[in-house]
């Protein structure tokens, strides 16, 4: 009899280890660093979504950080992992991962989706279209929901400077942001964009644009370096602005928003953003095919606020606005 028993446990441990299904194996590949907080949250909103069925690796390609000369060496690197991997679904975050990995991909079977992709996706394939493995989610920086959004809380405002560095990415930014002048009239403020090609030229003009502006909208600032080649953190750079600049700089970053940062933010967070991504890939890896699915757009966001650069420049929210903000 307990040797019957004994028989009828193994039996249905055996039965219930079947019917429970192996998790998959999902290998993110980011194009930046893992202390970089858009690069946290975005992971962080990936695991959320696909944690239940899937294991998720990442490799950082660190570019960020990297002079350009030496991507190409992570992104063998982050190949190499890729084909070691044997991973169900590959996950490509924001634009360097997508090119210098999206035409090999694109070879393969394996699904792919994407996320952070701040250019057209289908640049960086040589037939000029998106590949039947891959979809995701791009990253359209809200700059003319934040320019509607100053003409709220500053009615008087008439100019807005946008500056950017001169990148990969913030050259698909403002592509792909191009700011529509008809459109924008209809908030009555004029927006000029400006590209800084070092940290003297950013302050430089940051120092005179109370001149002329009546606020500042800093984009892909992530990557800028000082005089002595060394890339400077977001928070060194958003600092430096903000010390420098005699009018409100609105950026596009949570953390940014500070007592020494900026005054507002309108966020598309990186944790919701990632959790788009991989409701995508969750969907794939339970059987729907990248090809039904088509790429979606964030640039929804939240504003932030910090009360202290409120103050400085007098400015006072709308009740109705101020119930909405997050205040850091």
């Amino acid at each position: 009899m307990r040797y019957a028993l004994l028989i009828v446990i193994l039996v249905s441990t055996f039965h219930s280890a079947k019917a429970w299904p192996e998790p998959k194996a999902v290998l993110l590949v980011s194009s930046y660093h893992q202390e970089f907080p858009w690069t946290y949250q975005c992971e962080v909103g990936i695991r959320e979504s696909v944690s239940a069925i899937a294991n998720v690796e990442t490799f950082y390609m660190d570019t960020k950080r990297l002079p350009d000369n030496e991507f190409q060496t992570r992104a063998d690197l982050a190949w190499k992992k890729i084909e070691e991997s044997n991973a169900d679904l590959i996950l490509l975050g924001d634009d360097n991962a997508l090119r210098f990995l999206g035409p090999r991909l694109a070879r393969k079977d394996t699904p792919v989706v994407f996320l952070g992709i701040n250019h057209n996706p289908r640049v960086y394939f040589s037939d000029g279209l998106l590949p039947p493995n891959m979809t995701g989610v791009l990253e359209r920086t809200p700059i003319f929901g934040t320019i509607r959004f100053i003409s709220k809380i500053m009615p008087e405002a008439k100019r807005v400077l946008v500056i950017t560095g001169d990148s990969q990415t913030s050259r698909a930014e403002l592509k792909n942001t191009l700011l529509d002048q008809k459109t924008l009239a209809t908030t009555g403020i004029v927006a000029d964009v400006k590209v800084a090609s070092n940290w003297a030229d950013w302050l430089r003009t940051l120092h005179s644009a109370h001149e002329t502006y009546d606020a500042i909208i800093p984009i892909a600032y992530f990557n800028i370096k000082d005089e002595h080649g060394k890339y400077l953190s977001a928070e060194e750079a958003i600092t430096g602005m903000s010390e420098t600049s005699q009018i409100p700089i609105f950026a596009n970053q949570d953390y940014t928003v500070s007592d020494a940062g900026a005054m507002g933010a309108l966020v598309i967070h990186g944790q919701t953003h990632g959790k788009r991504a991989g409701a995508i890939a969750l969907k794939i890896l339970e059987g729907t095919s990248p090809l039904a699915i088509a790429p979606e757009i964030d640039q929804s966001g939240v504003f932030y606020f910090n009360r202290k650069q409120l103050q400085r420049f007098d400015i006072s929210l709308p009740e109705q606005i101020e119930k909405k903000v997050i205040f850091n």
